[in-house]
């Protein structure tokens, strides 16, 4: 009889064990929200963050400031000195962006996405050194 409740306690066991590591523990803690509300997206060598916040734009001609924030962080929100410049790059055409608060913003003019998700490349100068962020589905 003691052999077999230490096979069932032990069967009992590795049942109970074989959940760990599963993606359903990730999705119930998924981790403190963004702090603007937008899309995360990570550096390439993951030592940051960009926090991308898009305004909603009815018409595609529609002229827009800041149509797009970029908010810069190391993990978890924990803010870098805000960059003074950098750029987005959208099929070929460089865009300059400009510093406007905490966050770097895309300039006055038509909307760059306006039925679409940002997309493009994110280049800026953080702790002397420059990053290249692909952005969209790269």
């Amino acid at each position: 009889m003691r052999l077999c409740s230490h096979i069932v306690a032990t069967l009992m066991l590795a049942v109970s064990l074989s959940g760990c590591g599963t993606s359903e523990a990730l999705t119930s803690n998924p981790g403190p929200p963004p702090p603007h509300g937008g899309d995360i997206v990570n550096f390439r060598n993951d030592s940051g963050v960009v926090e991308i916040v898009k305004k909603p734009v009815s018409k595609p001609k529609e002229v827009v400031d800041a149509e797009v924030a970029f908010y810069f962080y190391k993990e978890p929100f924990t803010p870098f000195p805000t960059p003074t410049s950098g750029s987005l790059v959208v099929t070929k055409k460089k865009i300059p962006l400009r510093l406007s608060g905490d966050a770097l913003v895309t300039p006055p003019g038509p909307a760059l996405f306006a039925r679409s998700a940002v997309d493009g490349t994110l280049s800026v100068e953080i702790d002397g050194k420059t990053i290249k962020i692909p952005l969209g589905d790269r």
